[in-house]
């Protein structure tokens, strides 16, 4: 999904800041060849032999997405990286990791009153954080009332949960699952996550939220990526790469049923293809119902910040 702007780096967030997010007005970027195949926004047709993805495949990811606009994240972008941005299903409140007191990024969050709005200020949340450790690669709860990560140091993923949305989360725990970019299902059922070296992605299930997670199982290749995101329905697969696994890129993998092994990714769109003057995607998440992706958008010097594109 990635395109690369064939312009400086200062007309692009020129370009970002007057971006209507609901209009998605064009930013006049223009498009350069990403190395990835391009899908126009639209995933491919695996869903269905005749072609008719979004009937048989539940909601999709098959449209035209916005220009990247930092606007709805411009109380909470600040002279620090902020990074691992994951959405609850209904959008109103954004989870993310920026650098704090303790000298090493810790975990935040910010609400807003509605999926078109702005988010209000940053606020620490404390019980997931350890002093001594870089939480990144956050995955949150359609219900927001479950999380999960990993730390920079360790491989095994972590969770937390609370018994409601505006309750403080319990203590930290271990899934007894190993790997990195941890991604839910929208039962909660089924956990998704990156294997980086077997360069492969694994699933492992529930009977219930709180029950523990089987064995996984590989249902597909990274094929180069780090960050995974799977949709509600678990058919179309998010996938993004910083620049230190090749050019930055953002695809969308698509199955036709659960029990098969996702497609080859294919880009969603130029929109998401900033690599230029050291700008590029780092890590993108879907919202509850892939109709808003939340960016990491590694800015270069300046650091990095969240953005958000809308499917038109």
């Amino acid at each position: 999904m990635r395109v690369a702007i064939q312009v400086g780096l200062a007309l692009l967030l020129a370009a970002c800041g007057g971006i209507n997010v609901e209009t998605g007005t064009d930013g006049g970027g223009t498009a350069i060849d990403s190395g990835v195949p391009d899908g126009s926004g639209a995933p491919p047709d695996a869903a269905s032999p005749g072609g008719d993805a979004a009937s048989d495949a539940g909601p999709t990811p098959s449209c035209a997405w916005s220009e990247l606009s930092p606007m709805p994240f411009a109380v909470v972008n600040g002279p620090d990286d902020e990074e691992s941005a994951t959405l609850t299903g209904d959008g109103r409140v954004v989870f993310f990791t920026a650098f704090a007191g303790s000298g090493v990024p810790e975990i935040f969050d910010a609400v807003r009153q509605a999926a078109d709005q702005p988010f209000g200020a940053s606020r620490l949340v404390p019980e997931l954080n350890s002093a001594a450790e870089w939480e990144l690669e956050l995955e949150v709860s359609a219900s927001g009332e479950e999380i999960f990560f990993a730390h920079l140091s360790a491989d095994p993923i972590l969770s937390a949960s609370r018994a409601s949305i505006d309750d403080p989360f319990g203590s930290v725990a271990q899934t007894g699952l190993v790997g990195r970019s941890p991604s839910l299902s929208g039962d909660g059922l089924d956990l998704y996550f990156a294997d980086l070296g077997l360069k492969r992605i694994l699933r492992a299930s529930r009977s219930a939220v709180g029950e523990p997670w089987s064995d996984p199982v590989d249902v597909g290749s990274l094929a180069g990526y780090e960050s995974i995101d799977v949709s509600s329905d678990e058919l179309h697969l998010l996938m993004s790469r910083s620049q230190v696994f090749g050019p930055p890129t953002v695809t969308i993998a698509t199955r036709e049923t659960v029990d098969e092994p996702f497609g080859a990714p294919v880009s969603a769109g130029e929109v998401f293809d900033v690599d230029q003057d050291g700008a590029g995607v780092k890590e993108a998440s879907w919202n509850g119902d892939e109709t808003q992706i939340v960016v990491n958008l590694d800015l270069g010097n300046t650091g990095s910040d969240m953005y958000l594109s809308t499917c038109q």
